[in-house]
């Protein structure tokens, strides 16, 4: 077995990379990795509590509208708490802009908050309570009236709040809070988002997400060398000519050295029986595992072939690959008997591969050809193929020729019968190799499932890049020597860099192993963009793009949407299905600067397919942030730089929508203008 100390060092991660964005996904397929679990997963007949989880389970996974449905359902039937109340706030403001906070999402608010009104107060009432100063901040500030009381009540009821609940109201609210407002709330986070996004040993962790869960491995035993023609001419016939030769001494005169022949015939006949039994046994066994390692010219392509051909390259240290192509030829035969009839992703067995190439880059093989048993036996045949020239020659020096023709017909007659009998020893032997195997292959997937146990969740992943883009953002407005209270608005798009792994809870968001990360800062004069490369499992960011145009220099701003859609009698959506959409910023220049792709997925009860490895196939997520840039955007594109007295105009009518007032004992903390204009 492969010893412990060398498999410490086994390299783990699996990084795949291609000079020029090399078509990786070409190479071995695209990989999209799904772990069954069922933290996103309700019904329901489930318990409130459990569909709370899941809620809370949504939102911090960045999915605030599947967060805000489950919420309102608990909230409809009677079973708010201040914490529900919270959270269903939190979800309904999070990724959206004041803009989309239509009178319908005004009265949730208004009914959320009013339903915990009269509880005692603790920390979810105070973090509520937050929220409305924050709100009532940007209400007063899109009225242009005095903010300065406003402001510095609400920052110091946020600053008397946990870490984790100024964590949550500064993310979730990062599209209502003006630039002033983001300023004083991130102030006390910046210097901790540098070192938070690589908190919780992210470098040593977070590749693991996009690990499957590992299938345990299953004996495979190969098949011996059959006998041949060859062999069974030779057993037979030499069987029938040593039968042929007794009886033809026995009908002739019988002298005592024609019996002291006989006798040595005999003694030496089965100690040859013996040895060529054994020696044929091991050349069998060699030809066999031979036989196996060698490719077959039509063998037809595999699920998992493109996946150990790529493990092969990845982990060739030189000169692995061109001499391995029998042995990449057998393991893709074997992962093709054993699991190609199974519901069994070509990634589930990739900690399989790898351990394969790491044992032949080590130059550990099995089976060992050459055994010990081996070489005794081929050396006891050498010495009995002696003794029998010379009991051959003697026979005929003292004109014993029916002795003679024993030996002659015996010695073809033991070779046949021996290749016989080695077939079934050889099947035992591959027998013992498969379990050897077996039994190293075991301990390799136990070590393998330990160094997996610490996979990060979805949650931590979420986490991890949120805090990337607001690092990033904050990095933007450092290069730009901008803060943000000069800021208009800010919008941050993330895509799928090219040929990225992808992985994904059950029911929850697609992560990637890499994104292209946008991000827009629209000030009073103009708009800087950023095009960056983030690796999420590291941290690393690189290939900065910065580009500063005026509004009046934008061209268009278009969406190309794939999807279908169909209808009830009523008029509702029955079953949505989009297939993606490409956003694309334009200048009057003709240069695209930017071009962000969004994935998607049927939006309706049912799925229109299973997922599968298409791109298209992955589950859809709906994106409030994507839909909110689109309008910053296109607004952006259509209205030139007057979008900055316009945006100020709907932000004064969505003021008009929303009035607040303090809290004080059991109120709600909320008044409503009577006169509100539905938009």
């Amino acid at each position: 077995m492969i010893p412990d100390s060398a498999m410490a060092g086994m390299p783990i991660h699996n990084h795949l990379d291609a000079s020029g964005y090399a078509n990786v996904g070409q190479q071995i397929g695209a990989q999209f990795i799904e772990h069954n679990e069922t933290i996103y997963h309700s019904s329901p007949d489930d318990s409130p509590d459990r569909m709370h989880a899941v809620a809370r389970a949504h939102l911090d996974g960045g999915n605030p509208r599947q967060a805000e449905a489950i919420l309102r359902t608990l909230r409809h039937n009677g079973h708010i708490t201040t914490e529900r109340a919270y959270f269903y706030v939190l979800s309904m403001l999070s990724d959206r802009s004041f803009t989309e906070i239509t009178g319908e999402l005004t009265d949730e608010i208004h009914h959320a908050t009013s339903a915990v009104a009269a509880e005692p107060r603790d920390e979810w009432v105070d973090s509520l309570d937050v929220v409305n100063e924050l709100l009532r901040y940007a209400y007063v500030e899109s009225n242009e009236g005095t903010v300065d009381n406003e402001l510095a009540n609400a920052l110091k009821m946020y600053g008397e709040l946990s870490v984790d609940r100024q964590d949550e109201i500064a993310t979730h609210l990062s599209r209502i809070v003006s630039g002033a407002e983001q300023e004083w709330l991130t102030a006390e986070r910046k210097h901790q988002v540098a070192t938070q996004r690589m908190s919780g040993d992210r470098i040593g962790r977070a590749w693991k997400f996009f690990e499957a869960d590992p299938r345990p491995p299953g004996r495979w035993v190969t098949a011996p060398a059959p006998a041949t023609a060859a062999d069974w001419r030779d057993a037979v016939f030499g069987s029938a000519a040593i039968v042929s030769a007794v009886l033809i001494m026995l009908t002739g005169e019988i002298t005592v050295g024609g019996v002291v022949g006989a006798a040595l015939i005999v003694v030496g006949g089965y100690a040859a029986v013996c040895c060529t039994t054994v020696w044929r046994t091991h050349t069998r066994h060699a030809h066999s595992v031979w036989a196996h390692l060698q490719p077959q010219p039509y063998q037809q392509e595999g699920r998992f072939d493109r996946l150990v051909d790529q493990c092969f390259r990845e982990g060739d240290p030189g000169g692995l690959w061109e001499n391995t192509e029998g042995y990449r030829a057998r393991l893709k035969r074997r992962l093709q008997e054993q699991y190609g009839d199974y519901d069994c992703h070509p990634f589930e067995l990739q900690w399989l591969i790898r351990w394969h190439v790491f044992r032949v880059g080590q130059g550990i093989g099995y089976p060992a050809v050459r055994s010990d048993e081996a070489q005794r036996a081929t050396n006891l045949r050498a010495v009995g193929v002696l003794v029998w020239v010379a009991v051959v020659s003697a026979l005929l020096l003292v004109g014993e020729y029916g002795a003679f023709v024993l030996a002659v017909v015996g010695w073809w007659g033991i070779s046949g019968i021996a290749r016989l009998v080695s077939v079934s020893r050889v099947r035992r032997l591959l027998a013992q190799d498969a379990e050897v195997v077996f039994g190293d292959e075991c301990a390799e997937h136990h070590r393998w499932c330990g160094e997996l146990a610490d996979r990060p969740s979805d949650v931590e992943m979420e986490r991890w890049l949120a805090f990337d883009k607001a690092h990033l953002k904050n990095d933007a407005l450092r290069r730009a020597n901008l803060r943000e209270r000069d800021l208009v608005t800010y919008v941050v798009l993330t895509e799928r860099a090219p040929f990225a792994r992808r992985s994904r809870i059950t029911g929850g968001p697609p992560r990637y192993a890499a994104y292209v990360v946008y991000i827009f800062l629209l000030t009073k004069f103009g708009m800087r963009t950023t095009r960056t490369h983030l690796d999420l499992t590291t941290g690393d960011v690189r290939n900065q793009q910065h580009q500063m145009c005026t509004y009046d220099a934008v061209a268009s701003a278009s969406v190309m949407e794939k999807g279908v859609r169909t209808f009830r009698t009523d008029g509702s959506v029955s079953v949505g299905y989009r297939a993606g959409r490409v956003f694309r910023l334009v200048l009057l220049n003709g240069v695209c600067i930017a071009e962000v792709r969004e994935n998607g997925r049927a939006i309706g009860d049912e799925q229109p397919g299973d997922v599968g490895d298409l791109e298209e196939d992955v589950p859809f997520m709906p994106s409030g942030g994507f839909d909110s840039a689109l309008l910053v955007l296109e607004a952006v594109a259509t209205e030139g730089r007057d979008w900055i007295s316009r945006d100020r105009e709907r932000r004064q009518r969505w003021a008009r929508n929303w009035c607040t007032r303090p809290r004080s004992g059991d109120e709600t903390g909320f008044a409503w203008n009577t006169g509100r204009v539905n938009r």
